[in-house]
């Protein structure tokens, strides 16, 4: 129709329009060489438009230029080239991908992976066997958190989400700490709480809400009863719900609020209190450890891409 050329590796049927044709080569090509051949037909797309529609009786005396080679198509010239585009695409994207995640961990302080002498003995510490020198308590939930519904506002979906919202909604997904997406509404529970759906086989949605939320269906609201709770206690208390949920429920037996209240978990103590200071150590060197992790994978992809893309 407008001479735009596609190279196709799969069987296809012409459905979209009567104009549509397909060019079968004599002989069998690879992909490389159909790819750089499509992309020899370009030049068909400035000689037609809607006033003067493409078709096989117009082109087919056109000559295109190829590649040769001892007076022969160098076919295995446009595998190399196109195998070489490709290559340096994929690097590029690489690149592109390690450089915004370096800006990330700059701009989120997750740059310095160090581990302190504190956070260096809280990994060597966490051990459950009779070495361990962290004393492990048993707590409820219950015991632990205010366990109610979550508010939520009686509307659509729709007429609750906003592309320049900010207040997050948060739905009974297993992903995206829970996040449907951000509203415009205020928010109307309180943060530095967890969420967790009544619907599900266990605690995988169980997240930490840091700002204020709007609830949904379904959603319970964990509202700590004890001093210190943050982000890190969280992070420890969920770790222990999910394991001790792991393949406890089923469809017919969901944990629901009233097993939410009795489920026992495990969590570090001192003195017969909660030991709030040790998990917030963990927490800060286990997320150290991931981090160094993926800034040593970083850098290595850098070095790595900045030859390819340097053709070296």
């Amino acid at each position: 129709m407008f001479g735009n050329a596609f190279y196709r590796n799969y069987p296809y049927k012409i459905v979209t329009h009567a104009r549509v044709f397909a060019l079968l080569p004599k002989e069998k090509i690879s992909d490389g060489q159909g790819l750089f051949i499509a992309n020899s037909l370009s030049f068909l797309t400035k000689c037609f438009g809607y006033e003067n529609m493409c078709s096989w009786r117009k082109i087919k005396n056109y000559r295109l230029r190829l590649p040769h080679k001892d007076g022969r198509i160098d076919f295995e010239f446009m595998d190399d080239f196109i195998a070489e585009l490709e290559a340096q695409r994929i690097a590029e994207l690489e690149a592109q991908r390690i450089a915004e995640l370096e800006a990330y961990l700059l701009v989120s302080g997750l740059t310095d992976y160090q581990l302190t002498t504190a956070e260096a003995e809280a990994i060597d510490n966490l051990n459950f066997g009779n070495k361990g020198k962290v004393v492990w308590t048993e707590y409820c939930l219950g015991d632990l958190f205010k366990i109610a519904p979550s508010k939520w506002y009686k509307l659509t979906n729709d007429e609750i989400l906003h592309p320049e919202g900010t207040v997050p909604l948060v739905s009974n997904s297993s992903s995206a700490n829970g996040v449907m997406g951000f509203s415009c509404l205020p928010a109307n529970n309180a943060g530095n709480v967890l969420s967790c759906s009544d619907t599900t086989l266990g605690a995988e949605t169980m997240y930490y809400q840091g700002k204020g939320f709007i609830g949904y269906q379904h959603i319970q609201c964990l509202t700590p009863k004890f001093q210190g709770f943050g982000k890190e206690t969280a992070f420890c208390v969920i770790a222990a719900s999910r394991r001790s949920t792991a393949s406890k429920y089923s469809y017919g037996a969901k944990f629901n609020r009233n097993e939410m209240n009795r489920t026992k978990i495990k969590l570090p103590t001192r003195n017969g209190d909660i030991d709030i200071e040790f998990m917030r150590i963990l927490i800060s060197a286990v997320q150290k450890l991931v981090i160094k992790d993926v800034v040593e994978y970083a850098d290595r992809k850098i070095k790595a891409t900045k030859h390819v893309v340097a053709g070296k």
